[in-house]
């Protein structure tokens, strides 16, 4: 098995995510079959075992691992011991301060974080069994989580933190997540926000709720641009768990950010230590990370919300109907939809927006009514009882939202 790891080290592969998944199996298979791996000890007693960290050029601190004695001589001056796969991501768990595992440091070597660690033992890891029931145990987290956030409150407001947790809980729920998975929504923040250690959590909660929250927790000793970058990187690589808990804490955070930027306009962005374009490139980055979760029936609903809920925010619309286009701009990018092309295409650095500001409603339902061929104009025509001979699609959209309106069906 250990030249099984070795040989998917050095696999040639087309992308990063590819060399990972491989990677992630064979590692599993690894941890169902308990392989040994080698570990330097800093310990010079035999009977003691003291766990090497390195810092390594990107600036992480990690435990150096190996698929072989003969390598870890020729790179590290210390006694090796051997141990499997569990007891390596236990090691890293309660260990404060490791960013994660590196195989093989050197040439042909990967990082394993907290997030791809979970992903590893998960097989392992759920299947750990508790005398107290599911609903005893979320009472627990509920009340732990409400007594680490005591006197918090979200940024630049009085709404007592523990609200934030509690919908990361209720999001989870709504997507059918497990019982640990909801615990885990409860606790995601207490490591990085409050006293409580991953040891603590583990000890109460479990080794699954303490991986899942592990690897949801940031190192706040990097700047802000390196935390939410490994962060995009690390949501990429999850599995289908830590990215349901990541896409339940983005939308979390994200109706918080609509509420207030609904009512406060641009002026909201000042209670952040980066503006609207830094947080604009972080949400950007995570919607990208989570574009799995859009093909699964539990979490496609939720998934097309926090789309929509980031548009919201962040986009804004421009109809230009002298050239039959609408504009879609953020602060990280700009797209054009032309009625010819009927599709979304990138405008490029170049580009000049004329028009009118709309709203993102009445943009996506031009673009619908662009779509329809002669029939569905017809169909569309006698249910909006117009007269119009050969609708454009902005007047159909126009007649649309306003036929909505008078229903009641369109968001005030």
């Amino acid at each position: 098995m250990n030249l099984d790891i070795r040989a998917a080290l050095t696999k040639p592969f087309e992308n990063e995510n590819e060399r990972i998944d491989y990677l992630v199996d064979v590692l599993q298979k690894a941890a169902l079959a308990g392989t040994e791996l080698f570990m330097p000890n800093e310990s010079d007693d035999p009977q003691e075992v003291i766990c090497t960290q390195v810092q390594l050029s990107n600036g992480m601190i990690c435990m150096p691992v190996f698929t072989s004695i003969e390598r870890l001589a020729c790179t590290i001056d210390a006694k090796a011991f051997a141990t499997n796969l569990e007891n390596m991501a236990l090691s890293l768990l309660i260990s404060e301060g490791c960013d994660g595992i590196v195989i093989d440091i050197g040439r042909d070597s990967i990082i394993l974080t907290h997030s791809l660690m979970q992903r590893i033992m998960e097989p392992v890891w759920v299947e750990e069994t508790f005398e107290e029931s599911d609903t005893i145990r979320l009472n627990k987290a509920i009340h732990f989580a409400t007594e680490m956030h005591a006197g918090s409150f979200r940024k630049g407001s009085t709404t007592p933190y523990i609200c934030h947790p509690m919908e990361v809980m209720e999001l989870l729920n709504e997507m059918n997540g497990d019982t640990n998975l909801m615990i885990a929504g409860l606790l995601h923040d207490v490591v990085e926000d409050t006293d409580a250690t991953i040891r603590q959590v583990a000890g109460m909660f479990g080794v699954d709720v303490a991986a899942l929250v592990a690897g949801h927790s940031e190192n706040k000793s990097w700047s802000w641009e390196d935390r939410k970058r490994q962060c995009i990187i690390d949501t990429a690589g999850s599995g289908k768990r830590e990215q349901m808990l990541g896409m339940a804490v983005t939308i979390s955070n994200q109706r918080s950010m609509l509420n207030d930027y609904r009512q406060h306009g641009d002026h909201f962005w000042g209670k952040f230590k980066r503006g609207k374009d830094q947080q604009c490139w972080y949400y950007s980055g995570k919607q990208d990370a989570l574009w799995p979760m859009q093909f699964d029936p539990n979490t496609k609903p939720l998934y097309w919300q926090m789309v929509n809920d980031f548009k919201d925010i962040f986009v804004k619309y421009w109809l230009d109907v002298e050239n039959h286009l609408i504009w879609q701009v953020s602060p990280q990018e700009c797209y054009v939809f032309g009625r010819e092309a009927r599709e979304w295409a990138d405008a490029g650095d170049e580009h000049e927006i004329k028009g009118t500001h709309i709203t993102r409603a009445f943009a996506e339902t031009i673009e619908d009514a662009s779509r329809l061929n002669p029939e569905q104009k017809r169909q569309w025509k006698d249910w909006l009882l117009s007269d119009v001979e050969d609708p454009t699609p902005e007047e159909i959209a126009g007649m649309i939202i306003r036929k909505l309106n008078e229903m009641g069906l369109t968001e005030k």
